[in-house]
């Protein structure tokens, strides 16, 4: 389709429908959306239209003051993953989108400096009215992606990272589960049950730090002998997980500790097999406490867990994001918001109980 004949169907179709969403038009017309950028400048310079964010809309009559529709939103959001944790996240951003009269469209970039980098382009590309992100968890990939959205205009909000880095030098919106408290939270649990001795191991992800702060903080104001394993165990099922499983609990055993505090899901769902497997009983011989509250729900025993507030961290982000593209004086000041994870009790929680040593075989 030549330029002119372009012209005169976006013409058209702005004259039906009030208004051109660049997106929509290039898939109609077969085009790349870049093109239709182009035409969209072209008729307002000619003053046959007006470009706003995203697409155009007709010029308003002399001295009028008649709204005009504006193009379909759309969020671009990305995410380490769209199933485990930030499926919950999801939905909550898709409730509020949904409310909002906003699209969401995902990328997932499992924690690869490249893939994140990449797919933040890919986003940038799709002319999206704001932007989403949850960054990786390595320091290097974290380090590039926060240079990158330095360079970003878009209106933007950070999700479920910490409130500060020290490199990023544009502060942004920010949301984020507070996971020291969570951790502290569940300390508080097994203290409150009567548990004195008590073992924690994580996984390595981007949430070990703030826990590990939270275990830092239970050191300090719970009364418990807590073994500290920190990241003994790998995140992928298979060989090397089974034999991590096999030191914990003999760890347990060797520190006579009566509660397991563990993070994660997947991971405490293979320590309840191997504790069954051993014959230990739960909670009868060890009280079981998990965070993230993913899968424990749904275990053979229901599991205990710290629930951090996923949904509504999905929800709260896209709120910001919403107030940040309406800001359209740019005054508005950022804001960061930080949400408490709950405590969901279930049937893995109990009073410690005398057990004599040897019970592991």
């Amino acid at each position: 389709m030549v330029r002119a004949a372009r012209h005169d169907r976006l013409l058209r179709l702005l004259r039906t429908e009030g208004v051109i969403a660049v997106a929509r038009a290039a898939a109609a017309f077969d085009v790349t959306e870049m093109t239709i950028r182009r035409d969209l400048a072209e008729m307002a310079e000619a003053g046959l239209l007006e470009r706003v964010h995203g697409g155009a809309v007709l010029p308003a009559p002399a001295g009028g003051r008649t709204p005009r529709p504006r193009p379909a939103l759309r969020i671009g959001f990305l995410t380490p993953n769209v199933t485990y944790y930030y499926g919950t996240v999801i939905k909550g951003a898709e409730a509020a989108a949904s409310s909002l009269g906003y699209r969401l469209i995902y990328g997932a970039h499992f924690s690869r400096t490249t893939t994140e980098l990449r797919r933040l382009d890919q986003l940038g590309q799709l002319d999206v009215d704001g932007l989403i992100v949850t960054p990786g968890h390595e320091s290097e990939a974290k380090l590039a992606t926060y240079q990158r959205l330095d360079e970003i205009s878009t209106p933007l909000v950070v999700c479920e990272r910490p409130l500060s880095f020290p490199d990023l030098r544009v502060e942004r919106d920010r949301v984020s589960s507070d996971h020291a408290y969570g951790a502290l939270l569940g300390f508080q649990h097994l203290a409150a049950l009567g548990h004195h001795r008590v073992t924690w191991a994580s996984v390595p992800t981007a949430t070990s730090t703030a826990l590990e702060q939270g275990v830092v903080r239970a050191r300090a104001t719970v009364s418990l002998d807590l073994q500290d394993l920190g990241c003994a165990l790998p995140w992928a099922p298979g060989k090397r997980q089974g034999a991590a499983i096999g030191r914990l609990l003999d760890a347990i055993e060797q520190h006579d500790s009566t509660a397991l505090f563990i993070h994660s899901d997947v991971q405490a769902l293979t320590v309840l097999d191997a504790l069954r497997a051993r014959g230990w009983r739960v909670p009868e011989d060890l009280t079981l406490l998990t965070y993230d509250d993913e899968l424990a729900a749904d275990a053979i025993v229901p599991i205990s867990a710290i629930s951090p507030a996923k949904h509504e961290l999905g929800a709260r982000a896209v709120e910001l994001l919403h107030r940040r593209i309406e800001d359209r004086s740019h005054t508005a000041p950022i804001e960061q918001a930080t949400l408490l994870p709950r405590l969901h009790v279930r049937a893995t929680s109990g009073p410690p109980r005398a057990h004599r040593r040897g019970w592991l075989h």
